[in-house]
């Protein structure tokens, strides 16, 4: 019954909103609706920054963990390889720096 009561007090409130005395009435609902929506709001954004935090959390410690018989990335022999090459690279600098190719002049 008092819920009855209370939702024709509120509905009759509502209708006529202009009336000073029943001001406070809708004073009262309008805080009470947005502490409660604020309250709901803070629940959800708590509830969601926890989510993401142990989410992070299990990245983290997957990340920590020791690899298991992981292959290496890069073999002994490639990288002998890539050094002969970057060798004979430099090798082949320092004669084109020693002895540079005559080029002739387009402009004549």
């Amino acid at each position: 019954m008092n819920k009855v009561n209370t939702y024709t007090r509120l509905r009759e409130t509502l209708q006529s909103r202009l009336e000073p005395r029943y001001m406070r009435t809708i004073a009262v609902f309008y805080w009470r609706s947005l502490l409660i929506v604020a309250f709901i709001s803070l629940l959800g954004v708590l509830m969601w920054s926890f989510s993401e935090l142990q989410t992070s959390r299990a990245i983290l410690e997957r990340l920590n963990e020791p690899p298991t018989n992981q292959i290496p990335i890069v073999t002994r022999k490639q990288i002998e390889d890539m050094a002969a090459k970057l060798t004979a690279r430099q090798s082949a600098y320092t004669q084109l720096k020693n002895a540079p190719p005559s080029v002739s002049d387009p402009s004549q």
